[in-house]
């Protein structure tokens, strides 16, 4: 889901908060995460052999039992002007195993872990049961999906217990911790010479970012920017076009998102301008964008000191806090806003290309991706990741080798008809002619000269943030989201850079 991280988080209060400081427990390590961690308890498990469904938002939806055979299924809520609330898809990806079959006699069993929750993971899925079909490489392919939270979990267990997978995919922030931690296997020369990627044919500094004290862990696989996702039927009640007349900058944004807002009687808001989450995952790459646009930065180009509560950061955050509360084009709470643009709930929304899938397959919903408008002051930036496929040390020298050849096969299927299709755009520029047509791509296309990469890789990265549980970051962004709570930005920024700044003091040791 990005793969599309779940809007799963529990919300917690800065009473909370304050008591997780208090007791020294704002680190959050791989190892952690096997347990509740933060403050929030992870989402309870599925019965055995009862298979888990990721939701609208992308992630296994938590804790509730199945309804009853023959029950009846909760009304929809209405929409705008009385009429029902469209039933929302899921992403269509059962978590655990996705691959059809089973290995046949002398097959090299190679397993592969993911965290494409969201509609990617389809494309995902289509590839490996295609290679285990196609490829003819004698070896077969056990793909498992989980959140991007639980499978590093489940990839850290499996090494204790000295059965770890031996392939998975991560975003590249993510590799330094799982080199420090001794799991990743490195990549030799005669690897990467094989590979078929050009080094200098790799997006930005994303190959070079792989290198870690002179060896190389990684793959690149694709990069994705997030874009302006906008509902035409929406825009064209309110008589305007906005891919003639797209919103370029925050005053015309807040006019657009104003027009669009639509409520009840009751003056509660049943048609977001644009759905703010309720200090969940996507409003924090909304702020994340502001900030960067506003000149600001989370931390010093050496990562020694935090920049996140600069005057840039509090006015980003004062911002994403004053759409729902100061200019009311939010409706109030919103935990899935991935749902409530997927369910023609909300005419603007800012995400990846993850989502274009997702969006297309839902009856009704007529969008286009647009670049996003400038919310901030100074220059033009948009949040931004990307994903790598990487070994695992496993002890097993003939299934490295497999694993070696399973993401060589991939990276060569990344263009049209491979992992192109699933929205993600190659990380490999020498494919972009062959994908840039494809429908709604153009403007994330637009965004790489100015896409500003998600934090930066730290061995100690998941002690600031983790996508579907409690983290510091995702606690500071709650507290100032929260309608119980509401905090002031630039207290809950000046907390969160303390945090922050003893991850950073902790170097890349």
């Amino acid at each position: 889901m990005d793969s599309v991280p779940g809007d799963t988080a529990r919300p917690m209060n800065r009473r909370a908060f304050l008591r997780l400081v208090g007791l020294g427990a704002l680190t959050v390590s791989s190892a952690s995460l096997l347990a509740a961690c933060g403050g929030g308890a992870p989402p309870a498990q599925a019965p055995a052999g009862q298979p888990t469904t990721a939701s609208a938002g992308g992630a296994a939806q938590p804790t509730q039992a199945p309804a009853p055979a023959g029950a009846p299924t909760q009304a929809p809520a209405p929409a705008a002007g009385g009429a029902p609330t469209p039933t929302p898809l899921p992403s269509g990806v059962q978590v655990g195993n996705q691959s059809e079959g089973q290995a046949a006699a002398g097959q090299i069993k190679v397993e592969f872990y993911g965290g494409w929750t969201g509609p990617d993971g389809l494309t995902m899925k289509d590839m490996i049961n295609r290679h285990n079909k196609e490829a003819n490489d004698n070896i077969f392919v056990t793909l498992s999906i989980y959140d991007w939270d639980t499978m590093f979990a489940k990839m850290v267990a499996g090494f204790a217990a000295k059965t770890p997978p031996d392939m998975a995919g991560a975003h590249h922030k993510d590799i330094p911790q799982y080199v420090a931690k001794g799991i990743i296997q490195e990549m030799d020369q005669s690897f990467i010479d094989n590979s078929g990627i050009d080094p200098n044919d790799v997006v930005g500094t994303l190959w070079q970012d792989q290198i870690i004290n002179g060896k190389h862990y990684s793959l690149p696989l694709d990069v994705h920017p997030m874009c302006l996702y906008v509902n035409l039927d929406l825009f064209k009640k309110e008589g305007i076009d906005p891919l003639k007349d797209p919103p370029t900058t925050r005053e015309q944004f807040l006019d657009y998102a104003k027009k669009l807002t639509k409520t009840d009687s009751g003056g509660q808001v049943i048609q977001s301008g644009y759905p703010v989450a309720q200090g969940t995952w996507p409003m924090y790459t909304l702020w994340w964008t502001i900030l960067y646009q506003n000149g600001g930065a989370f931390a010093t180009p050496d990562q020694k000191k935090a920049m996140l509560n600069s005057p840039e950061g509090i006015e980003a955050a004062q911002f994403v806090q004053d759409l729902v509360y100061k200019y009311n084009i939010s409706a109030q709470g919103i935990i899935d806003s991935d749902k409530e643009f997927l369910t023609g709930k909300a005419a603007m929304y800012m995400t990846g290309p993850w989502w274009i899938n997702g969006f297309s397959k839902q009856e009704g919903l007529n969008f286009e991706t647009i670049e996003v408008p400038m919310w901030g002051n100074k220059k033009k930036a948009v949040w931004g990741a990307n994903h790598v496929l990487y070994m695992l040390k496993t002890g097993n020298a003939e299934k490295t080798a497999a694993a070696a050849k399973v993401i060589k096969w991939i990276s060569d299927h990344t263009g049209r008809g491979g992992w192109a299709d699933s929205g993600m755009v190659p990380a490999r520029k020498s494919l972009w002619p062959v994908v840039q047509d494809l429908p709604h791509r153009a403007a994330f296309m637009k965004a790489f000269p100015y896409m500003q990469d998600e934090l930066f890789p730290n061995t100690h990265f998941q002690e600031i943030f983790v996508y579907t549980k409690q983290s510091p970051m995702m606690i500071a962004m709650q507290s100032m989201m929260s309608p119980q709570d509401r905090r002031k930005p630039e207290d809950a920024l000046n907390e969160l850079a303390v945090a922050v700044q003893k991850v950073l003091d902790k170097g890349n040791a």
